[in-house]
């Protein structure tokens, strides 16, 4: 059995569904290009479908649609979906949204591709593992795709101090499946560095879009104290030089990376690693 950290739990998985931390999530950097030819490649089998798994805003439903048959974009946020459907491709015939928790989503396979962009760490992996094993084509692979994105700025010291996710720890959940027998890892890229810029205060919304910055849950004072802090941090950085502006933007970097592989079943990896399965056999 895989136990999430505290720091992700449903409690703060909850945040996703608040009005201000939908807003903000526009302000999140965009996956590079690179990520999305890496994953069209990945498409080898018929029926060329696709689950995206914890779509978020669609933005990797919405931009492959164009190369599949049929696309399940999941996500359990009402207002994540909503908003997915008026942005650009939004409206394609190809796409069926899902409002619903992705282990208890209608799902109808097979897919030669199922992705899970920034998501995967908020699932019940013990639930969703069997069953992306079983929907998946023969060929078909379970895509985990992450972006990272920098300025320079040092707020290591300022995240903390503000952030409602007081039990945060980084936890790698793909490395956390490797160990427990459950994912078999094909390959991994890293899909280059793109140009990001965005405005102070569109840097500010982006951590808003984060679970422990949900404005519907901070205090106005502490909301404010978080954006004050921020641009201080950010003017002093200009003045000396390790943060870049120009034309009122900052000047930053997004690197995307991908890693694929095969989920296990359950059944398989209890047996490799010498453990009874639910059955006793």
């Amino acid at each position: 059995m895989l136990t999430r950290p505290a720091c992700r739990s449903v409690e703060f998985a909850e945040t996703f569904k608040d009005p201000s931390v939908v807003a903000a999530y526009r302000h999140r950097p965009p996956h590079p290009p690179g990520t999305f030819d890496l994953l069209r490649r990945l498409i080898v089998d018929r029926p060329r479908s696709l689950l995206d798994a914890g779509t978020g805003l669609g933005d990797l439903a919405r931009a492959l649609a164009p190369d599949c048959g049929r696309v399940d974009a999941v996500d359990f946020s009402e207002g994540m979906i909503e908003t997915a459907r008026t942005l650009a491709g939004g409206y394609d015939p190809r796409i069926r949204w899902h409002r619903s928790p992705i282990e208890e989503a209608d799902l109808v396979g097979p897919y030669a591709l199922i992705t899970a962009a920034d998501s995967l760490s908020w699932f019940d992996l013990d639930v969703v593992i069997p069953r992306f094993a079983e929907l998946l084509t023969e060929n078909g692979v379970l895509a985990v795709v992450d972006r990272s994105a920098q300025v320079g700025l040092r707020e290591d010291d300022i995240i903390p101090r503000y952030s409602l996710n007081r039990d945060y720890v980084h936890w790698d959940p793909v490395a956390a499946l490797e160990e427990a027998g459950l994912f078999e890892r094909l390959g991994q890229e890293r899909t280059g560095l793109v140009p990001w810029t965005p405005t102070v205060e569109e840097y500010i919304e982006r951590r808003h879009s984060q679970n422990g910055f949900s404005r519907d849950r901070m205090s106005r004072r502490r909301a404010a104290d978080f954006g004050g802090a921020m641009r201080a941090r950010i003017a002093e950085q200009v003045k000396e030089g390790s943060v870049r502006m120009e034309g009122g933007r900052l000047l930053g970097e997004v690197a995307g990376s991908v890693v694929w592989g095969r989920p296990v079943p359950y059944l398989r990896a209890t047996s490799e690693r010498g453990i009874l399965g639910p059955t006793g056999k």
